[in-house]
């Protein structure tokens, strides 16, 4: 059985050493002391003609001296060696119980991935029922439906949905944590993706009053990828400057780079900006800056964390350059053709992505 408290075994055997260590140094120079002696008595009783005296008892007494000092350095080697035993018996139950306390760890992971993912599809299935039937009332299939109904069944399928939405991140992030997220390979039109996502946030913007200029590089054409986690990662990106945008307009430019073999998507606002030293938090799961105006926001945290891990599944990079009261500008670089980074993806998720 490991000890209860392992580090505090072993720090107690390390604070022994250097007692240890001065003690054995003592015996070395004590020995070295008398064996300088003993030469020196040896070499003044060779110039003496034979005969008892002082220098056969000061000979005698040197040896004695010098034996003694060897058997002090002995027994301090000896008991080094075995508490040097004891240590090394220690660390191994230290590691013993780290290792269990990893597995652990990992286990309590893995249940929570899976819970997540089989909570996370329980709730999406009568979510999904909830947003069909309200579709159909909203239609008037079953009769017509006055203001007031509505309004309410608005009211309940724009919570439906966001209540999906967060549901979907929430399943997202379980698949990645577990290494279960597979990428798609599938040759697509980037122009069309593009013109459907903007088609997407302009009615979010419009209901801002926020105007939106998009710029693409007319070389942007064809890719290969998995082209729905892409549109997730654009959509994110642009709903956010969207969310925390309150005047002037937003931008989006793509264009290619590193001689056509990449795409760069840049997002930009004019919103309350970041902070430099909050940057770091951006992409961190359930994290949320702490401002007054973002705790007016809606949201778990979870996008931009998604955002990131996907990217790095895809072979790309994430960056953000802000400044507060300035705005924000989120740049986006992937591999135009997945052939670049299929390899990334592998190594990322522990899967090999589809093809």
């Amino acid at each position: 059985m490991p000890s209860p408290h392992p580090q505090s075994a072993s720090a107690c055997g390390m604070a022994g050493f250097p007692v240890l260590a001065r003690l054995v140094s003592a015996g070395f120079g004590l020995a070295v002391l008398a064996l300088i002696l003993t030469l020196a008595v040896g070499f003044g009783l060779v110039q003496l003609p034979p005969g008892p005296g002082v220098g056969e008892a000061l000979l005698v007494g040197a040896q004695v001296v010098c034996s003694a000092a060897i058997l002090w350095v002995f027994l301090g080697l000896r008991r080094g060696i075995r508490r040097g035993q004891q240590i090394d018996v220690q660390l191994r139950h230290l590691s013993e119980a780290l290792r269990e306390q990893a597995e652990r760890a990992r286990a309590a992971d893995r249940l929570k991935s899976s819970f997540l993912a089989q909570m996370s599809h329980e709730l999406r299935t009568p979510l999904n029922s909830i947003l069909g039937f309200t579709g159909v009332l909203l239609q008037g299939l079953p009769g017509p439906l006055n203001p007031e109904q509505r309004k309410q069944l608005e009211l309940v399928r724009s919570s439906a949905r966001h209540l999906l939405s967060l549901i979907n991140d929430l399943l997202d992030l379980a698949k990645i944590e577990a290494g279960e997220l597979r990428l798609a390979c599938h040759s697509y039109d980037l122009r069309t993706l593009l013109d459907r996502v903007l088609a997407t946030v302009r009615l979010q913007a419009e209901a801002k009053g926020l105007p939106m200029r998009a710029s693409i590089d007319p070389a942007v054409g064809l890719a290969t990828g998995d082209a729905r986690r892409v549109e997730q990662v654009l959509l994110n990106l642009l709903s956010n400057a969207i969310q925390f945008t309150e005047r002037d307009e937003l931008e989006l430019s793509v264009s290619l780079s590193d001689g056509g073999r990449r795409v760069r998507f840049q997002v930009r606002d004019t919103g309350i900006g970041i902070r430099a030293e909050d940057q770091h938090f951006l992409f961190r799961p359930f994290q949320q800056l702490e401002t007054e105006r973002l705790r007016l926001q809606e949201g778990t945290g979870l996008g931009l964390a998604i955002c990131k891990h996907l990217t790095g599944l895809m072979g790309g990079e994430i960056q953000v350059a802000s400044q507060p009261n300035l705005g924000s500008t989120f740049t986006l670089e992937l591999p135009l053709h997945c052939e670049s980074f299929r390899r990334a993806a592998a190594l990322a998720s522990g899967a090999t992505p589809d093809i």
